[in-house]
Order: C-alpha cells, then structure tokens, then sequence
C-alpha cells in the first residue's frame, strides 16, 4: 500500500488533475481511516470526471463512515443513474439506507442488488439482517440460506442465520448454525457466546457454561459472554457466581445497560434494594431500554417496603419514558362508531400457551358471544404448545408478533381496525404492554396485570371489586373497570384426588408454600418463623420447580429461620421440576397453605384450594397484595384474610390447632371452589363483556 501511495502521488506531481491517481489515492487514505483526507481527494476525482460510477459509490462509502448519511445516499443514488445495473451501489445504498432507519427502502436496494447479481453473497447476507430487523424472520432464514449456499464458507452469515434461528425456537438447528460457524472461524467469539444462550435455552447448562467460558477465553473484554456466563449461572442457582458474572460484565463496559439485568439475579436473592440500585444505574445509562424498564417495574412488586406512592411515581415514570419513544403521533382512529356493532377485539400476550395466564383466559375464549365479537389474537409466542393450538382454533384471526418492533406491532393493529385492544399481564414474561404507547386502538385496555401500566394511553385496568375497593390508596393511570369478579380459572380436570390433612397421622401441623423464592423475602420467613414458634412441632415445605435447591436462597431461609429459634429439621425445602400431576400430589403433605406478601400467590392460591388445602393470606393496600384474598372471599373463607402480620400468626395458628375444621375443609374445598365465581367462566366472561362494550359506547360518544 505505500509503494502504490508513493506511485499515486508521483503521478499527481507531474499532472495534478489525473483522476485516477486522485481517485485511488482516495481509496488508500479510506483504507487507513484518514477519512477527511479520503472525501477530499475523491471529491476531487469526481470534479475532474463526474461520468465514473465507481467514484460517486466510493465517496458514498467514506460519507458513510463520516456519518455524512444523507451526503451518501446522494452519492449513491448518482452512482446508479449513471450506471443502472451497478449491484455494489445498490448494496451500499442499502446500508446506508438502513442506517437512517428507512427499512423498507433499505430492503428494496437490497433486492435490487441481488436481481442483478444473483450470486451476491454479502447482499443476501444484508438482506437477511434486514429481514430480521422487520421481523420478517422466515424471509430472513431464507436470504441467509442462499447467502450460504453461494459461500459455504461464510461464518457471520451461519452466527446471524444462528440468531433468527434461535429467535424462531429452532434451538437444535441454531446450535447447528453456531457449530458451522466455530468449524469456519474456531476463535469465533460471538458465535460461542450465542451457541451457550441457546444451550441454556435448551436447558443444557454445563455445556452452555462451557461455550460462555470458552467465548471469554478467547476475547477476555466480551462483556457480552461474561452476561450470558451469568445469564445461565443463575439457571443452575448459583446466584452468588450469576450477580459476579454480571458484576464482571458491568465493570468491563459500564455502558453495558443488558448485564444491569443481574437485578432478576439479586431479586432472586430478596436483595430489592440492592436491585433497585441497579436498575436506576442502568436508565442513566439507558432511560430507554425495555428491558430495565421491565426489571425494574417488576421488582417494585416484590419489594416489601414500598409505599403505594413510590410504586405508582415509578410506574408513571415509566409510563413517561415510554411515551417519549412515539415520535410521531399516531393518526385518529377512523373506526366506524356505531356503538351496537360487533365489535373487532385485540388480545396481545406472549401466554397463548401452557401457563397460569393461559388457563386464567381459557373460560373468556370459551365462552365468548362470537354474534358479538371477533378475537384477534397477538401473539408473542416463540415456542408454541397444544394450548397455543387450542387458542389458534378458539380465534378469528391470529397474528404472530416475534420479531416485530413495538411500533410495527401497534401499526398491524391498526391495520386490522381492532376496536378495542387488550394487554395481558403486561409486565411479566414476553408480554409487551408498551405498544399501548403507539396508540394502537381506540380503546386500550389492562388485564390480569398487578399494578398500573402507568403509560396515559392505556385507557382502562379491568381488575375484580374486591381487588381494587373504592375506597382504596392505590392510584391509577387508567380508568378502573370494577367486575365482580376477574380471576377465572377451569377446574383442573387431572387432579389427584384430595386425601385427608397430614396432622391426622403426623401429630403435627404441615405448612406449605409453593410459590415462587422470590416472593418469599425476609419480612415473609421472619412472620413465618413467629409462627413456627407459636404451633410446637409444625413444619414448613417450600418448594417451587429446582429452585430451592439453590445453594443461597437456602442458606438465607436457613439462617432467618435459625436467628428465630426455627430448626433446621424442621424445614423441607427442595424439589426437582415436576409434571403438573405430581406439584399438585405435593399438596397432599400440606395441612395449610401459607401466601407470601406483597406479591400474593394466584394460581398457586387456587391450586391449593382445588386440593382442599385452606390458605392464610395478608391482604395489602395494593393488587399485587390482594390476589389471595379475592379468591378466599369468593369462596368464604373470609376468616382467613389477615389485615395485620400478627392476625396472619393467629389465623393460621388457630386454623392447625382444629384438626376437625381442617377436615372438614380438605373434604368440601374442591366442591365449593367448583360452585364459586372462580370457575363460572361463563358468567365472569359476560361481566366482561359487558364492561368492554361500555368502554366501546364511551369511546363512541367521545367523537
């Protein structure tokens, strides 16, 4: 390269208007990153000889890297008017186009690339990220495929083909790409890094462990291994290790606002102060990103010592950075407002699947009044089930979201002219309550959510009377619909049957709780353990899949209970993830059924009274605090609906200490759930159906 510099600039010095030599020696001064240096000199060529194609594609490239993007385009768009059938420029516009976030014209360049080279190898390859990026992930496995197909040996091309894959749930074919890539490239960092996330996903841990480990080994500043190293640490409840991970990860780029996402591995541990911390850390860093958003609104649920009022500033915090994302406002609903019409309803959730939200919806799909609505559904699901299935069946119409921005998703919804739209569980898994933001529909509403959404645009939260009282401190963004009852859930047809309470034969009380750790922190095991003091001889059985067998949440349960004078021996804390027949045998050991507080338990509260075990709950000043309650009432058991840690202690003390009443319970809780509002989906859906037909009236006359 400098021999040909030293040629270049000779020939300049004997004919300074030599386009070429100025042209090239351009390319030598793009190539050494002296990008001022290189426009100059090609702009220079092009002044002399504005006919050459390949100098206004070439200018493009270095406007390009100066971030001179609509300068390249223009360069671009030169290149091609002089020669039409130049495959390069339309490739290089593509980039650029993709750049200034102009997607579909980016996709239409690179389309236009390969007609004319139909062996473009790089082009399909761009083409394929571009798909991705549009969500249009099938299309994308298909640009990749031929991009391969062209260059066998073309290792970015198997790592992206590794991602789509993996985004698809095709993890056997993913972990397939990545392997390819690591044959072509072996110290391929990256594609390590992705082959151990897509081993965790397959639950395949150690081995996941090993790739993450042979990523860092290879390139020791990826901070990006180092968070999946503890992304799949706290998989195996090494929750020390996962939070120095992620710890590691931060340290190596404090920018690195994904690994701040070791908050989910703290508040694993109960440490929510410390999550929190985190959580802030990272919106400095990005006060944008989903994900910490997601985090961090969920933790304010778990937090035992929150006020209503912090939770609600941060929720409508959050509810404000959200908004801030809607550049452009959407347009005005245009749908027709006859207020008696069927009506086009949404439903976006990632659990149209085997999950609690997924059998809580059962009964409205069930049992809706198709004379009078459609059911649209918005699906976030990458890995579907015969549940999912079921609901595909149970639909009018059904769309896939995977893949797809929050901005795209809203504008499909648009496109369908969905009258009202319903976000499900918003905060939690993959459900994406945020495309309410966009303004999707005319009426938006909240569903089986624990606290407000807090973004102005969710229109209302349909939430059960004895959930939300009229009187109560919790605020709001939207506006309430109070049902009699919201809660539903089919009766569970395999069931064990229900056997006699375990004090009969043990001579002593068994509590249980089978929630999820992080439900259960210290202000939790500390009331538990008074407990424990106050009924000689009882016991305690947690359990929740394999998560008890975690090395530091037993030390930290094990201790608390210790400080208070709780046994060792009297403690049971374990399980192996089991099928749904077993978890639910489990329950036979149980005299009592014990919820955690704030977070109440909901499906686990209703599995618990299926198989006639009584639960004692606290009820809360919030939703979140009085999922467990509802249901007791509604199936009247009142008398076990605590209002103070200390009636908790006597409810359920006085509870093991009547071995009668407990029988007589074990032998009538099923029948009596069965014949209570919780498993009349019928009537549950007509109340809603009736509430979202006011909203839709509402919305009419606003007009």
């Amino acid at each position: 390269m400098v021999e040909a510099k030293t040629i270049y600039q000779n020939i300049l010095s004997w004919k300074k208007d030599h386009f070429d030599a100025l042209y090239l020696l351009g390319l030598i001064a793009y190539q050494t990153n002296e990008l001022d240096r290189a426009e100059e000199l090609i702009a220079k060529a092009i002044e002399l000889n504005g006919r050459n194609p390949a100098f206004h594609s070439n200018r493009g490239l270095v406007l390009r890297a100066l971030r001179r993007l609509d300068e390249a385009l223009a360069s671009y768009n030169r290149a091609i008017e002089i020669a039409p059938a130049y495959a390069e420029a339309f490739f290089n516009r593509g980039n650029t186009l993709k750049d200034l976030g102009r997607f579909d014209e980016a996709l239409a360049s690179y389309d236009k690339a390969v007609a004319i080279r139909p062996a473009y190898a790089e082009a399909y390859s761009n083409r394929g990220n571009m798909l991705t990026d549009l969500g249009r992930l099938d299309d994308a496995l298909a640009s990749y495929d031929r991009a391969v197909a062209i260059r066998p040996d073309y290792a970015d091309v198997y790592f992206n083909r590794g991602a789509t894959l993996r985004d698809l749930e095709r993890l056997d074919e993913a972990l397939a790409s990545y392997d390819r890539a690591l044959e072509i490239k072996p110290d391929f960092a990256e594609a390590y890094c992705n082959r151990g996330n897509t081993l965790m996903d397959l639950g395949r841990f150690d081995e996941a462990l090993t790739s993450c480990d042979r990523a860092i080994a290879i390139k020791p500043d990826y901070a990006d291994a180092r968070s999946s190293r503890g992304a799949v640490l706290r998989k195996q409840g090494r929750l020390d290790e996962a939070v120095d991970s992620f710890r590691q990860a931060i340290a190596l780029k404090p920018d690195f606002a994904e690994a701040y996402n070791l908050g989910t591995g703290l508040m694993d541990l109960c440490r929510f102060g410390e999550a929190g911390e985190l959580y802030e850390q990272a919106l400095a860093l990005d006060v944008h990103s989903d994900r910490v958003w997601r985090g961090l609104t969920s933790m304010l649920m778990y937090h035992p010592d929150l006020s209503p009022d912090d939770r609600f500033r941060r929720q409508q915090e959050f509810g404000s950075r959200m908004a801030e994302k809607v550049v452009e406002q959407p347009p005005r609903a245009a749908n027709d407002r006859d207020p008696r019409r069927r009506l086009r309803i949404g439903w976006l959730s990632s659990d149209f699947r085997e999950h609690p939200v997924g059998h809580n919806l059962l009964p409205f799909f069930e049992h809706r009044d198709r004379s009078r609505s459609e059911a649209i559904c918005y699906a976030e699901v990458r890995a579907p089930d015969d549940m999912t299935a079921w609901f595909r069946e149970h639909s009018d119409e059904w769309r896939s979201t995977v893949g797809l921005s929050d901005a795209a998703v809203a504008e499909l919804i648009r496109a369908d002219r969905i009258d009202v739209m319903i976000y499900l569980a918003g905060r939690f898994d993959q459900n994406r309550m945020h495309v309410a933001a966009w303004r999707a529909a005319p009426v938006q509403v909240s569903m089986f959510d624990v606290a407000t959404s807090g973004l102005e645009a969710m229109d209302y939260l349909v939430a059960d009377r004895l959930m939300v009282p009229i009187h109560g401190v919790e605020r709001f963004t939207e506006r309430l619909a109070r049902l009699p009852n919201t809660y539903v859930h089919p009766g569970i047809d395999d069931a064990p049957d229900v056997v006699a309470p375990p004090i009969l034969s043990n001579g002593y009380a068994t509590f249980g709780c089978f929630n999820n750790p992080t439900k259960v922190n210290d202000r939790v095991l500390e009331l538990w353990a008074k407990l424990l003091a106050r009924v000689p001889e009882s016991r305690l059985v947690l359990k929740y899949r394999n998560h008890y067998q975690s090395a530091q949440i037993r030390d930290r349960i094990e201790g608390i209970m210790s400080r208070h004078g709780i046994e060792r021996s009297r403690l049971e804390l374990g399980g192996e993830p089991e099928a749904a027949t077993p978890h639910l045998a489990r329950y036979g050991g149980v005299d009592i059924a014990l919820d955690p507080f704030p977070f109440n338990g909901s499906t686990t509260t209703f599995e618990a009274l299926w198989m006639g075990v009584p639960v004692v709950t606290l009820e809360g000043n919030g939703l979140v605090s009085r999922w467990s309650s509802a249901q007791l009432q509604h199936v009247g058991l009142d008398e076990l609906v605590a209002r103070t840690p200390e009636d908790y202690v006597g409810f359920a003390a006085a509870l093991a200490g009547d071995c009668s009443r407990l029988a007589g319970l074990r032998s009538e809780l099923r029948q009596r759930v069965l014949g209570s509002a919780l498993c009349n989906g019928r009537r549950t859906n007509r109340y809603l159906e009736r509430a979202l037909r006011a909203m839709w009236r509402a919305w009419c006359d606003s007009g």
